[in-house]
């Protein structure tokens, strides 16, 4: 490969940063960096665009402490390269052997944990990463040999929120140039060479053996497969989004999706939606691989009530009356409170105050009202709110007979979350009220009898 002119680099880096859009004038734009040749390059050319582009730099160095005075010498070499091109440095200490440790996860993981930890709390505009066109390369490979789908061909995204990546289209070699035409000293981490790390083995054994068997640099190639993929996966998404806000409705604390409709979906829609309703329970999508998602899609597809699947992060999947509710079991939390007649309790699991008085009913019966209107004469248990319990009963109003409260609710499809979830007003098994569904018949307010209104509040209430 010819050596580029000078300044021919860094003004493609420039058109690169327009074109994605990565850096407007009056940004703060914070530079991760390690001494390495990436972000040596990265910070000695953003340091020379910012005049030019109105942008303010800084760079952030975290030593990760697991290379003993190696990783002494990378800090201290940082330190004296900003200082020589005029670029503040912020250095952060984290012991990451010892948060792997504790966190049971591995070096790698605790490492990006600990820097992206760093950056989201401590740089306040966009972040900068040294990540290349090799880097690109490498990480398509690695997603394909761990069985991703299309979101892993994709590689790495030039822009993701306040992250940019402005070496992504420039391989490792071109930045190794730019660096001997400057003179720019850097140092290199002698873990880069270990292949017992797997990105290591892509890039030292995987990658070269590619080069010999097709004559040419594969980096550039996986590069414009990864963006043709990633026009390809942003599209499906949008679909995906589209598709989600008509079969899946959010509750507290769960997702339901209806099963009849997601089944009439392309499979890549379909799939991309279900991961949507785990991601949206979860809060993201790690350990979610492929085989989780064809679990969950086998399970909507049988449609059979009670079955369901675990997932990675303790999220259930359960196919309830055509739907499949997506949520995190909690493990049961049984409370119960005796309600005073007249006073008030605070029930803390829900964060509500239930209020007694004595009082005449003032509106009619609605169970999805904030108030509502007992007889409990002739009780000898205890008023208690609390949630269900085996052996509740009702008699349903307008209704006849006895009722099991597990039988009430699966004839009217309520799935198993949410009937843990529901406020039970009752004396002794005897259920008054279920919220916002129905009333005990023999509690309703009659003719003679002292009626107590209940109320429900969020949040403490005084008395």
């Amino acid at each position: 490969m010819p050596a580029l002119p000078v300044n021919q680099m860094k003004d493609e880096i420039k058109e690169y940063i327009i074109e994605k859009d990565m850096i407007s004038a009056g940004d703060a734009v914070w530079a991760a960096f390690s001494g390495g040749a990436d972000s040596c390059c990265l910070l000695h050319i953003l340091n020379r665009l910012g005049p030019e582009m109105g942008f303010e730099l800084k760079a952030v160095h975290v030593n990760h402490m697991l290379r003993g005075e190696e990783s002494g010498r990378d800090e201290r070499f940082c330190i004296d390269f900003c200082n020589k091109i005029g670029v503040g440095l912020e250095v952060y200490r984290e012991d990451v052997r010892k948060i792997a440790a504790e966190g049971r996860m591995t070096v790698e993981e605790a490492g990006r944990k600990v820097r992206y930890g760093i950056f989201e709390k401590r740089c306040p505009g966009k972040i900068a990463l040294a990540h290349n066109q090799n880097d690109n390369a490498e990480t398509v490979l690695m997603n394909l040999l761990r069985g991703s789908g299309t979101d892993g061909f994709s590689g790495i995204s030039p822009v993701n929120g306040r992250y940019i990546r402005p070496l992504l289209a420039k391989s490792r070699r071109e930045i190794e140039m730019y660096l001997e035409q400057n003179g720019i000293p850097n140092i290199e981490d002698s873990s880069n060479k270990d292949t017992d790390y797997f990105r290591n083995a892509v890039r030292l054994k995987l990658l070269p053996l590619m080069d010999d068997i097709t004559g040419r640099d594969s980096a550039p190639v996986l590069a414009r497969a990864a963006e043709m993929a990633r026009m390809d996966s942003s599209y499906l998404s949008q679909a995906a989004e589209e598709a989600y806000s008509e079969i899946a409705v959010a509750k507290d604390k769960m997702v339901v999706l209806d099963n009849v409709l997601i089944m009439k979906l392309h499979p890549a829609i379909a799939a991309r939606a279900a991961r949507k309703a785990v991601e949206s329970i979860k809060g993201d999508l790690k350990d979610i691989g492929m085989k989780n998602t064809e679990t969950l899609m086998d399970i909507m597809r049988s449609n059979r009530t009670g079955d369901a699947a675990d997932l990675p992060g303790g999220i259930r999947a359960l196919v309830q009356f055509g739907r499949t509710i997506i949520y995190k079991p909690l493990e049961k939390e049984y409370f119960e409170y005796v309600l005073p007649v007249p006073g008030n309790i605070y029930i803390k699991e829900r964060d509500i105050t239930a209020t007694a008085a004595f009082e005449k009913q003032q509106s009619a019966p609605d169970p999805r009202a904030n108030s509502h209107y007992f007889c409990f004469g002739g009780q000898s248990d205890p008023i208690t709110v609390r949630n269900r319990r085996n052996g509740d009963i009702i008699k349903p109003w307008k209704g006849r007979g006895t009722a099991k409260l597990k039988k009430y609710f699966i004839d009217r499809k309520v799935s198993r979350p949410e009937r843990d979830e529901k406020i039970i007003i009752a004396c002794g098994s005897s259920v008054a009220y279920i919220e916002g569904m129905a009333y005990g018949r023999e509690f309703m307010p009659v003719e003679g009898c002292d009626t107590v209104r209940i109320s429900f509040e969020r949040g403490r209430r005084d008395a």
